[in-house]
């Protein structure tokens, strides 16, 4: 049984980040690279009662597009549906300067 808590999940080194964003740009090179949403947006889905962490799901929106939505998970693993965050900005085209994570480095 998996455990849901605040201190779930690792932080990467840039080096193990850079790998798997190359493996998946090498598999996946046409597919949305990466979402950006907005701080206030994710402390407020954040904020609701219970909530412990966060929860990604990928979707198709209404033009095919590949979608982030989150919501607030609790502590025994059900998501609190009460704020589905969606529609932020994908990559490409609202990406970041060139790098490790998504451009080739020298």
């Amino acid at each position: 049984m998996p455990v849901y808590s605040t201190t779930t999940g690792e932080f990467l080194t840039q080096e193990e980040a850079a790998a798997m964003t190359l493996e998946y740009r090498t598999k996946y090179p046409n597919k949305v690279r990466a979402h950006y949403l907005g701080k206030e947006k994710l402390q407020q889905v954040m904020d609701q009662t219970d909530v412990t962490g966060l929860r990604i799901y990928y979707g198709i929106d209404s033009e095919g597009k590949q979608q982030a939505l989150v919501v607030g998970t609790k502590s025994n693993g059900n998501d609190v549906l009460g704020l589905i965050l969606d529609r932020g900005l994908s990559c490409p085209t609202a990406c970041s300067t060139p790098n490790v994570l998504n451009t080739e480095q020298d």
